[in-house]
């Protein structure tokens, strides 16, 4: 008789269950305890995230709701899964990492104007609601990211002529830092997460400034603005890279070495112009950028340097894109179970 092959635990983590969807992987842990307790190690749900790189992305509809779709390997774009956080409405995505995603939503059953912040999850529907509440679902100038010095996410909340807050999701802490001394802002008024920090464009007497905030250190800083950073440019994430879009010509400039004014490249995508794009959103996906209208989802070749592929949505009845998140088992209540 012969007998049977084991096959080593490591394996089967490693090499198997790690390239599986992060809710089926969810259905494996409820296999047994032990299994629980190794799909839900850290280490695990590192090679996992790293290993599956499957992205969704949000958009609004246009009764208003919140949606995403799952996008994988450039195919079809699929069903759209209305995001719900019971009684709360998902009003605005003010950013994304590791899969979780910062979120402001309102009561349905309060008659009051106040948002509040969520962190979720929205592969595993696991969420954390802040003690941080705002009459405007932008919550002024915010940000989202990790700081992996301390292996913790933070959110940051500023007004002008105010102080910065940041709030501590391992602590569940908020605490005050320092004083925002700007008049406005450019663009978006969600930072962009780059190597540890956030990134805005700010207005200092009508001139837009690039502001980082080290999550680490938890203070403001400013990168050299080039002459190219203007009222009509946005600040993206490329490959990890910060990166600033210009909506008008169609090119990105690159920061391939974080805060080296000089290694600023440009990236002109040719072709840009013949395409009619009425509202753009850029992610970067193993050399290639996708942009984002309320009709199609347009794929470009960085290293071709063309646009190789276009996907109709317009069976959507989408009103505008909003964002982009990574499937992960991160929870936003690790914190806790530390």
């Amino acid at each position: 008789m012969a007998s049977m092959t084991i096959i080593p635990q490591d394996i089967i983590t490693t090499h198997i269950l790690c390239r599986l969807p992060a809710k089926s992987v969810g259905r494996f842990r409820c296999v047994s305890k032990e299994w629980l307790s190794l799909l839900s190690e850290p280490r695990f749900i590192q090679i996992h995230q790293k290993t599956l790189n499957k992205y969704h992305f949000i958009f609004r509809s246009n009764d208003g709701s919140l949606y995403s779709v799952p996008y994988d390997n450039h195919e079809e774009v699929s069903t759209l899964t209305k995001l719900d956080l019971g009684f709360y409405r998902i009003m605005s995505i003010l950013g994304s990492v590791n899969g979780l995603v910062l979120a402001s939503a309102y009561n349905n059953l309060h008659n009051n104007d106040y948002y509040t912040l969520f962190v979720l999850n929205l592969t595993t529907n696991d969420y954390v609601e802040l003690p941080i509440s705002s009459k405007s679902q932008f919550f002024g100038i915010s940000g989202f990211g990790y700081d992996s010095v301390s292996d913790n996410y933070k959110i940051v909340t500023m007004e002008f002529d105010e102080n910065v807050y940041v709030y501590n999701l391992r602590t569940n802490t908020r605490k005050q830092g320092s004083h925002l001394t700007y008049d406005g802002y450019y663009g978006s008024a969600a930072g962009v997460f780059v190597n540890g920090f956030l990134h805005w464009k700010l207005d200092r007497h009508s001139k837009p400034v690039i502001v980082a905030f080290s999550l680490a250190d938890e203070m403001l800083s400013e990168l050299p603005s080039p002459n190219f950073c203007n009222q009509a440019t946005k600040f993206v994430e490329l490959g990890e890279k910060l990166a600033i879009f210009n909506e008008d010509k169609g090119d990105v400039w690159l920061m391939n070495e974080y805060g080296v004014e000089k290694s600023w490249t440009k990236i002109v995508f040719h072709g840009f112009n013949e395409i009619p794009i009425v509202t753009h959103k850029v992610f970067y996906d193993n050399g290639k950028v996708l942009f984002l209208n309320s009709d199609k989802l347009l794929i470009y070749d960085v290293e071709e340097r063309t646009f190789c592929k276009s996907v109709d949505i317009s069976y959507m009845n989408i009103s505008y894109f909003i964002s982009a998140f990574a499937e992960s088992l991160v929870s936003p209540k690790f914190s806790r179970a530390k």
